[in-house]
């Protein structure tokens, strides 16, 4: 697999939407695949993400693989996202389904830094009595995730 450093920064994702049948809808802002590779180094900084929606009916959180976020980190090792203003990220399914509503996932990182972003905004239809709406959801391999204010 690849590896190396990649930078995604000062960009505007808006307005976005992702409307299909089943659990394979979904609509995320910036998503690093598992194709770049574990030993990647990701910053992710300064963006604007808004505005995102889906009527995903998908309940799985595996690899950081929410039905509405803004951020998914899928892999990459001493990672950071700071500074991105995340919102309005809706899942409008009214099924009684919990899938996810996230801010920024994680999953097969480790070593990830998650620092000073602001997200707001964060909607889901679902009539399900567990948690489904987060800020952050990490699901790291290894190492925790490092959020910090």
């Amino acid at each position: 697999m690849p590896s190396g450093t990649v930078s995604v920064a000062n960009n505007t994702v808006e307005n976005l939407a992702s409307f299909g049948t089943g659990t394979t809808g979904f609509v995320r802002g910036i998503w690093t695949v598992g194709a770049q590779g574990p030993s990647t180094v990701f910053t992710i900084s300064n963006n604007t993400i808004r505005n995102l929606v889906t009527n995903s009916t998908s309940t799985s959180i595996a690899n950081g693989g929410a039905g509405a976020a803004g951020i998914v980190l899928g892999f990459g090792m001493n990672s950071i996202i700071a500074d991105n203003v995340i919102s309005n990220i809706a899942r409008t399914n009214t099924g009684a389904t919990g899938g996810f509503t996230v801010g920024i996932a994680g999953a097969n990182a480790t070593r990830t830094t998650i620092t000073r972003n602001r997200i707001s905004g964060l909607s889901n239809s679902s009539t399900s009595t567990t948690l489904t709406v987060r800020a952050l959801l990490p699901v790291w391999s290894s190492a925790p995730a490092s959020p910090s204010p």
